[in-house]
């Protein structure tokens, strides 16, 4: 949430001016796991022995390097990994499906879609996924949205195949 986010920021610019400080970093648990569950089906049993996300920043960070990232609704993607002391978050380039469906994507009557979900988007370009909400299957599904919102947006579509964008194949 905003005040997590702002409480977290806060520790961290009292932090910075005094490394000394002897207060822990906050953590927040969710209000309503319950609520969290009904969405994405992760409970806190699935939970309970993964590592905790500062465990595993440093090879995440390596891991993505330069690289770009591709998300949708990234605002709250980067927001989370900001407040979980992922810094660098704020200097990559990061492109938002949810955002460049919302300009760009239209149903057969030219109308808007009916809502921006990943899985209404997704469906709209012929993906089909299961396990939503899951980090394989959601990362593979905004992969592939995302090269064909750029083939609707851009001739590539003409020049390259969707595997030759996908793959980086393109000569």
């Amino acid at each position: 949430t905003n005040q997590e986010i702002l409480a977290w920021e806060d520790w961290k610019a009292r932090k910075e001016a005094d490394p000394e400080l002897d207060e822990e970093e906050p953590t927040f648990t969710p209000t309503d796991s319950a609520e969290a569950t009904a969405v994405n089906g992760i409970t806190d049993n699935v939970v309970a022995n993964a590592p905790q996300f500062c465990e595993i920043l440093p090879s995440f960070e390596e891991f993505i390097g330069k690289s770009p990232l591709v998300a949708h609704n990234a605002e709250f993607d980067c927001k989370f990994l900001y407040v979980h002391g992922m810094d660098s978050i704020c200097k990559k380039k990061v492109f938002d499906t949810l955002d460049i469906s919302r300009k760009i994507t239209r149903d057969y009557d030219g109308e808007t879609l009916y809502n921006y979900k990943l899985s209404t988007v997704c469906n709209h370009y012929k993906i089909y996924f299961s396990n939503a909400h899951t980090a394989l299957a959601d990362s593979l599904a905004v992969g592939l949205l995302f090269v064909e919102l750029i083939c609707e947006r851009h001739e590539a579509y003409d020049k390259y195949s969707r595997h030759d964008l996908l793959f980086g194949t393109m000569k």
